[in-house]
C-alpha cells in the first residue's frame, strides 16, 4: 500500500497549459493535419473582416438602404443552412478533401467577386454561394481530423484547432480594420478573396500528399530501463511488476476496497523513490 500512496506523490500533475502544449504540438507534428488546420486560419485570418467591410460596402460602393446589410447577412445564412442540409443528404458520395479545398475556394471567391458587385442582387447571391463554402469547410476539417487524429487526442486537438481559428479572426478584424480603413471596402473584400484563394491553391498542391503518406507514428517515448518505467502519450506511466498471488497481498487489497486484483501489480519501492517527480 506504501507503494500506491508513493505512485500517487509521484504521479505528475496535468494542468491547461499541458493539455494544450500537446494538442498544439500533435497538429504541428502531422503534416496533414497542420495544413488542415494553418489553412483554415489563414482562410479565416484573410476572410473574418466580411461581417464588418459588407456594411461599407453596402453604405459607400452599393448605396442601398440599411437594411440591405442585413439582407446580405442574411445570404450567408442561407447559404450555410443549405450547405448542411446538402451535405447531411449527400456527404457519402463526396471525398472530404475536395470538399474541403473547395470550401475554401468557395468561401473566399465568393468574398474576392463581391467586392467586384455591381448591385446588392449580385452581392446577396455571391453571399449565399460563400455559405455554402463555410459549411462544406466546416463538415469536412471536422471529418478529416476525426479520421486522422487518435481519439485519446482528438479533444485536445479539436480545442486547440478552434483556439486558433479564434486567434485567426481576432487578426482578421484588427488587420482588416486598417485595411478598410487605408482603402475601402470593394478592395478589402477582393484582398480577403484573394489571400484566401491562394492559402487553397498552397494547400491543393500539399494536403493529397500528405494525407497519402497518412499520419506519422507517434513517437515511442524512452524506456528508462534502469526503472522499467515509461511515460505514454496518455499522460501515464508504464511500469514493470509482477502478478500479485500472495494471497495475504491480496486479503490486504480486499480490505483496501481493491476487489479487481487481475489488474494490480506490484513494483519494486525502487522503481517509484527513483522516479522524477
Amino acid at each position: 500500500m506504501d507503494a500506491q500512496a508513493q505512485a500517487g506523490r509521484h504521479r505528475p500533475a496535468i494542468g491547461p497549459v499541458d493539455h494544450a502544449r500537446a494538442g498544439i504540438g500533435y497538429i504541428w507534428s502531422v503534416p496533414a493535419v497542420r495544413i488542415i488546420a494553418l489553412t483554415f486560419c489563414v482562410v479565416v485570418a484573410f476572410n473574418g473582416i466580411d461581417d464588418v467591410a459588407i456594411v461599407y460596402l453596402v453604405r459607400d460602393t452599393l448605396h442601398a438602404p440599411e437594411f440591405t446589410v442585413g439582407l446580405l447577412l442574411g445570404g450567408v445564412g442561407i447559404g450555410l443552412l443549405c450547405g448542411y442540409v446538402l451535405l447531411a443528404r449527400h456527404s457519402r458520395m463526396a471525398s472530404m478533401t475536395v470538399l474541403l479545398l473547395a470550401g475554401f475556394a468557395i468561401s473566399s471567391l465568393g468574398n474576392l467577386l463581391t467586392g467586384l458587385a455591381w448591385a446588392v442582387a449580385a452581392a446577396f447571391v455571391l453571399q449565399t454561394v460563400r455559405g455554402l463554402g463555410l459549411a462544406a469547410m466546416d463538415v469536412a476539417s471536422s471529418t478529416l481530423l476525426q479520421r486522422l487524429v487518435p481519439g485519446d487526442r482528438l479533444g485536445r486537438v479539436f480545442g486547440n484547432f478552434y483556439g486558433l481559428i479564434g486567434v485567426a479572426a481576432a487578426i482578421s478584424y484588427v488587420g482588416g480594420a486598417l485595411l478598410l480603413d487605408a482603402t475601402s471596402a470593394p478592395v478589402t473584400f477582393i484582398v480577403a478573396g484573394a489571400g484566401g484563394t491562394l492559402a487553397t491553391v498552397l494547400a491543393a498542391l500539399t494536403l493529397p500528399g500528405a494525407l497519402r503518406r497518412g499520419p506519422a507514428p507517434a513517437s515511442t517515448p524512452p524506456v528508462r530501463s534502469n526503472l522499467g518505467v515509461f511515460a505514454t502519450q496518455r499522460d501515464t506511466y508504464v511500469v514493470q511488476g509482477k502478478r500479485i498471488t500472495d494471497p495475504e497481498v491480496i486479503a490486504e487489497l480486499h480490505r483496501q476496497g481493491i476487489t479487481d486484483t487481475d489488474h494490480v501489480v506490484e513494483i519494486p519501492t525502487h522503481l517509484l523513490r527513483d522516479l522524477d517527480p
